[in-house]
C-alpha cells in the first residue's frame, strides 16, 4: 500500500503504508454488498504520456481481479476531457502541492467527481498553516493521511522515480518526489 505522500516526503507516516492489501476476495465481497454486480463497466481516462497507459492496464488487470471491467479512454487533453467526460476514474500523476485541486470538493480535472470531505479538507489547511508549531502540522499530516485511507477517493499507484543532486553551496531546497520537480521559491545560494 502506498500513502499519499511518499516516503521521501518528511511528514510520510511510515505506520500507515501497510493499513490495506491488495485482497481479491474481500473486494469482491464489498462490491457484492454494495449491489454492484461482477462485469459492470468502469469508465477511466488516462493521459496518452508514458508511464499512464502501463499503470491503467495493470488497475485494469486488478479490477477484473475483482469483476469490474475498466474500459481505457486516452486522451492528450486530459483536463478538458476530464471535466467534459467526468469519468468515473482517473491515473494521473499527484504531489503534495496539488492535494487542494483533490480534495477540496470544487470539481478539477483532479477532483472530477467534486469529492469533499471536509475533515480530509481540514486535516489538509492544518498541515499547511504556517502558524502552526511544526509538531501541529506534522500530527495533522499524519490525521490527512489516516483520512484519505479510510476514505478511499483516490487508490495511490505509482510514486515516480526521483533523481537529485546537490552542493554545498545551493540552501532552501526541500527534495520531494513531484512529477513537476522540485519547488524552487525557497532556494537561494552562497558563496
Amino acid at each position: 500500500m502506498i500513502t499519499p505522500l511518499a516516503p521521501s516526503n518528511p511528514n510520510y507516516n511510515k505506520a500507515l503504508a501497510k493499513t490495506y492489501k491488495f485482497d481479491p476476495k474481500k473486494a469482491k465481497a464489498l462490491l457484492k454488498k454494495a449491489g454492484i454486480k461482477p462485469g459492470t463497466q468502469v469508465k477511466a481516462l488516462i493521459p496518452s504520456i508514458a508511464p499512464y497507459s502501463t499503470i491503467a492496464e495493470i488497475v485494469q488487470s486488478q479490477l477484473k481481479d475483482v469483476g469490474l471491467n475498466l474500459q481505457l479512454n486516452q486522451t492528450s487533453d486530459f483536463g478538458g476531457s476530464a471535466i467534459r467526460e467526468k469519468p468515473e476514474l482517473t491515473v494521473v500523476s499527484l504531489d503534495p502541492t496539488l492535494f487542494t485541486l483533490s480534495f477540496s470538493g470544487d470539481a478539477s480535472a483532479l477532483n472530477v467527481c467534486g469529492y469533499k470531505n471536509a475533515d480530509i479538507t481540514q486535516a489538509l489547511t492544518d498541515a499547511r498553516d504556517a502558524s502552526k508549531t511544526a509538531a501541529e502540522q506534522k500530527a495533522a499530516w499524519d490525521k490527512f493521511q489516516k483520512l484519505e485511507l479510510d476514505d478511499s477517493p483516490l487508490v495511490w499507484t505509482n510514486l515516480q522515480g526521483l533523481l537529485a543532486a546537490g552542493t554545498t553551496k545551493v540552501h532552501g531546497l526541500n527534495v520531494i518526489n513531484s512529477p513537476y520537480g522540485p519547488q524552487l521559491n525557497t532556494v537561494y545560494m552562497t558563496k
